[in-house]
């Protein structure tokens, strides 16, 4: 596989670069959870709403560019 993101992809993700160099996808992204370590995909039930929040505020913005660069 040929990577064509903008820097190294994480040793357990790549679906994002095989949607782009093999499927053709104009954009495609991970979203990650915002850990450091601590929680990996569990993260706590009080992080859950504001980690929601901040991540719809994110691709609004993503969103915004693609609709802007179009």
């Amino acid at each position: 596989m040929k990577f064509v993101g903008t820097i190294p992809p994480h040793p357990l993700c790549g679906s994002e670069d095989w949607a782009k160099g093999v499927a053709g996808i104009k954009y495609a992204y991970t979203i990650e959870l915002p850990d450091k370590g601590h929680h990996g995909f569990m993260l706590p039930a009080s992080r859950i709403i504001p980690t929601g929040k901040e991540t719809f505020a994110a691709i609004k913005t993503i969103a915004k560019a693609i609709v802007c660069k179009s």
